[in-house]
């Protein structure tokens, strides 16, 4: 399936941006190369995980894996074009498997392992997914039940596929067939009967659901391979690099900092997952891990650390990447002056939101936790930067017009080679995703700035979400189904400060007349009936009699948010007196 129009094909594939290479091209040339360097490795905690050893596999055993589960996938009926929903912990299978479904034009759509049956049901029928493929457990979590319920409920898929010492009933045990005997033949004739265009659609991804509902952004082959020059060449991420997965391998993020580095150097992926501080560390020293990619609240963690990690072995570290929430100024002080660690400031998304702030290019920690170089000025030579064909201009929201000086907040857009096609069976979004110039709208706020505005700073967003550790959450999401709760009139979610998490979820509510509502009962409700993943659930509840709105109708969240931070704060100060006067005890 080729969803890119034929003059952005022929374009970038001219310019040389689109390279014409296929993710299992990389493969083929890495188990001929190096098939005896390690490819993957498991977390050690695998056994608890979702059962099973840990494995260490090399490039040459990973190309017998990715073999037989193509042949699997065949014979269990899936074919070229068909879409599989995958969700998996941080294992090995996890890359493998993108592989094989790649190799043999089969889309895959991973998602968090968090994920129940509402968002799955969401993500099940835009696609109209064919398959389910899942661990049978992830911790104490039956994902091979829920997937098989889902199965029931949803009537394009056909096919549950479960990773799993034993077999479950009504799905295929893919990990029981991995050992059977092996007809390379069926692949070889099938890769010919269907072949693969770098131009094809490899996978779909899933945004936060800033506006609502998740929606998918698929992507082709060329379009994640040009990742191989803007995250691999900056980072210095060269052959046999050894990268510490330490968040979930199914977003945009972990597809442009690890997958594609990883697959166009032939380096080792260390996994790590659920996160745990203390392994963490452990692995970063023991793995000689290279590169990593973590959330602002791990960078604290970090920090907050320092003597212990001080004793470790972090010579080989030569970057760490962070991202997803402002990273604060103190914390990568810290960690560069402390530990000699280099920390990037990243500002992304799944449309193709691409900023890159290097200590080579912006050095003072407070001015890189939130300003990115502005590219394409002939007066300015970045050492490490987005490449030129990364188009970015600044507008303003009211006028539609480009901002060019400094002091005026506008709208960040984008064009170029890494922006999304579109979304994924969801025409009428990509109206309103993208300006009429081909700028995709991004919904973050930036001004220019710098002696000679050669930064962009980061101001804000301009939709509706909460970053609770490095995890998005949708406002309108949650509020659209808290109104359908019988005691509830009107919410409104905004997100509150906290010193790990960077954020959590506050929700306002105006009960229905007579009515009384409490956190537990909202929880329940969100977990239970509506089945939301965990990580979304508030934290805080506000019962009010109204909700303050603009002349226009319009939520004052601004309010809201500046309402419950100011109580956050009092209570900090608060429980800090309180806890000085134990220190101290009574006065004389």
């Amino acid at each position: 399936m080729i969803i890119a129009n034929a003059e952005r094909i022929r374009d970038y594939s001219a310019r040389g941006i689109w390279k014409g290479i296929r993710l299992g091209d990389w493969l083929e040339v890495n188990s001929r190369a190096v098939p005896d360097r390690e490819a993957l490795v498991d977390p050690p905690n695998r056994a608890e995980l979702t059962g099973g050893y840990p494995q260490r596999l090399t490039w040459g055993q990973l190309a017998e894996m990715v073999d037989r589960f193509s042949c699997l996938l065949i014979a269990a009926g899936l074919k070229k074009g068909d879409v599989a929903v995958l969700q998996l912990a941080n294992i090995w299978e996890l890359p493998a498997l993108y592989l094989a479904c790649a190799k043999v034009g089969i889309i895959t759509t991973p998602v968090s392992a968090m994920y129940r049956e509402n968002e799955l049901t969401h993500i099940v029928k835009n696609t109209q997914a064919r398959a389910l493929i899942c661990s049978a457990r992830i911790k104490k979590h039956d994902h091979a039940g829920m997937m098989r319920d889902l199965a029931a409920h949803c009537s394009t898929v056909e096919i549950v596929l479960v990773l799993g010492e034993q077999p479950v009933a009504g799905t295929i045990n893919l990990s029981g067939m991995l050992t059977s005997e092996l007809d390379r033949q069926v692949l070889v004739q099938y890769e010919a009967a269907h072949p693969v265009s770098p131009d094809d659609l490899v996978n779909i991804l899933w945004t936060s659901g800033t506006e609502g509902r998740p929606k998918g952004v698929a992507r082709s082959h060329n379009g994640w391979t040009l990742y191989a020059d803007i995250f691999g060449k900056n980072f210095g991420i060269i052959d046999g690099c050894r990268l510490l997965a330490a968040r979930q391998l199914v977003t945009c993020g972990s597809f442009t900092a690890y997958i594609v580095p990883w697959l166009a150097n032939a380096g080792t992926i260390v996994c790590h997952h659920p996160f745990d501080f203390a392994l963490f560390i452990r692995q970063l020293a023991d793995e000689r891990i290279t590169f990593t990619s973590l959330a602002p609240a791990i960078l604290r963690s970090l920090s907050e650390n320092i003597e212990l990690v001080r004793t470790l072995d972090l010579s080989n570290l030569k970057y760490v990447s962070s991202g997803s929430a402002p990273l604060q100024a103190g914390i990568v002080s810290a960690l560069e002056t402390q530990l000699g660690l280099q920390i990037v400031n990243i500002f992304g998304s799944t449309e193709g939101a691409c900023l890159l702030s290097f200590p080579e290019d912006i050095p003072a920690p407070h001015l890189r936790s939130n300003h990115f170089p502005r590219t394409n000025l002939p007066h300015i030579h970045w050492r490490k930067a987005t490449p030129a064909w990364v188009e970015t201009r600044l507008m303003d929201l009211d006028s539609e017009t480009p901002i060019t000086k400094p002091g005026q907040v506008g709208e960040m857009r984008y064009r170029g080679a890494q922006v999304f096609d579109g979304y994924y069976n969801a025409d009428d979004l990509d109206v309103n995703a993208f300006d009429n110039e081909g700028y995709y709208r991004s919904g973050d706020l930036f001004e220019i700035t710098g002696d000679q505005q050669q930064f962009y700073r980061y101001v804000g967003r301009a939709k509706d979400i909460v970053v609770r550790g490095g995890l998005n959450i949708s406002a309108a999401e949650i509020e659209d189904l808290l109104l359908a709760h019988p005691k509830i009139r009107e919410c409104a979610i905004v997100g509150y400060p906290d010193a790990r998490l960077g954020e959590k979820v506050c929700v306002f509510i105006v009960p229905r007349e007579n009515c009384s509502v409490e956190l537990t009962e909202i929880n329940s409700y969100l977990r239970d009936e509506k089945q939301i993943a965990i990580f979304k659930l508030p934290e805080k509840i506000k019962l009010v009699t109204s909700l303050p709105r603009s002349p226009h109708g319009k939520v004052l969240k601004k309010l809201l948010r500046h309402q419950v931070a100011e109580a956050e704060c009092v209570a900090d100060v608060n429980g800090r007196n309180a806890y000085m006067t134990k220190m101290k005890g009574p006065a004389p």
